[in-house]
């Protein structure tokens, strides 16, 4: 690492015993990372390092290019997109799934708008930016009206933010605009169960998270150390603030206003339209409507709805939402807990247990 990004041995030795914990921002300054950008900003990451445009073409993209036209004309389509349980990556809401739909329906001609159904009460905050932003791009191309189902909270809120107009039932929880950290660890418990560990480490916090693992959840050997704590508050708070401004950003608020109404605070459906957490009261259907109005369609035209995922009815969810194989894993303390161990020290948009429905029952 010396070598390749020029530090001295006793630079390197002070981003590990001092800095402890850095920003994407931090990395950049201290000079370990280069740029930022998610994974679909590649392309022009590529040609600025290159100087030459290198995007890509699939092959099932063309094969469809290759083949002559077949049909005269296509009635004007309406997508509804599901986004079900905890914002994750690759389970829940799985949002790198989700951020590859909306990237396909915002270059999809055919479709004149998107509703986007959310009933999620939060998670992993890189998934819930990957959602946000791929809803935001979409919305600069077309309509995309959210309907929110029974919660839609932390996380859940912040994929909802970006919409064109945002729907929620009278007693839909949203809102809380708050960030959770945790820090689950072993107190003694492998030693009741026989089990122990050995590690050797180089760097004062190299043993950070390091530990057993039992009945799904990872358990770090030992608690943080107050230096470490000091520092996971710091990027919990700098999470939060970045939270404050994309509901701004999103909702057309001032900061100062969504402070007033954030701090974890969560609302009804019929509070949510009071304080401009949401824009009407509606379900599923209404969100419809105003799909087909937004996108200049009359009423009685003739219209095709898609929806992902596919599935046989518009309330099927087979096989996009994870159903629980034991009891332990059907409660929502365990997948808050899972979630926390998961992200150990990490700022999370959640709702915490108890403050939600059993949103997959």
């Amino acid at each position: 690492i010396c070598s390749s990004r020029g530090f001295s041995e006793n630079e390197f030795d002070r981003l590990i015993d001092s800095v402890v914990f850095l920003t994407p921002n931090q990395a950049i300054k201290e000079g370990l990372i280069d740029t930022l950008g998610r994974w679909t900003d590649a392309d022009n990451i590529i040609e600025q390092f290159s100087g030459r445009n290198l995007s890509t073409i699939s092959s099932p993209k063309l094969l469809k290019n290759a083949l002559p036209f077949q049909k005269w004309g296509f009635k004007p389509k309406i997508a509804v997109v599901y986004a079900l349980g905890e914002c994750a990556m690759d389970e829940g809401i799985h949002a790198r799934w989700l951020d590859r739909i909306f990237r396909k329906l915002e270059k999809d001609h055919e479709v004149k708008a998107v509703v986007f159904r959310v009933d999620s009460p939060g998670g992993d905050g890189m998934a819930s930016d990957v959602v946000a932003q791929a809803v935001r791009e979409c919305r600069k191309k077309k309509p995309v009206i959210v309907t929110q189902g029974q919660v839609a909270g932390s996380g859940g809120y912040w994929i909802s933010v970006y919409g064109s107009r945002i729907l929620a039932a009278p007693n839909t929880i949203t809102g809380s605009i708050g960030v959770i950290g945790g820090w689950v660890y072993d107190k003694g418990f492998s030693d009741k169960l026989g089990m122990t560990s050995d590690f050797v480490k180089r760097g004062a916090h190299a043993d950070l998270g390091y530990g057993i693992g039992m009945a799904g959840l990872r358990l770090p050997s030992r608690n943080l150390d107050k230096q470490e704590q000091k520092r996971v508050e710091e990027i919990i708070l700098e999470y939060y603030e970045n939270f404050i401004g994309i509901v701004a950003e999103g909702r057309n608020m001032a900061p100062e206003k969504v402070k007033s109404i954030a701090q974890g605070r969560f609302y009804s459906g019929l509070d949510g339209r009071q304080n401009g957490l949401i824009d009407n009261i509606g379900n599923l259907l209404d969100a419809l409507e105003e799909a087909e109005k937004a996108a200049g369609l009359k009423p009685g035209d003739e219209i095709e709805i898609i929806q992902y995922p596919e599935n046989k009815g518009l309330i099927n969810l087979e096989g996009i939402v994870r159903q629980a194989e034991s009891p332990v894993e059907a409660s929502s303390v365990y997948r808050y807990l899972k979630m926390v161990s998961d992200h150990p020290a990490e700022p999370l948009p959640m709702m915490i247990p108890g403050t939600y429905p059993e949103i997959d029952q």
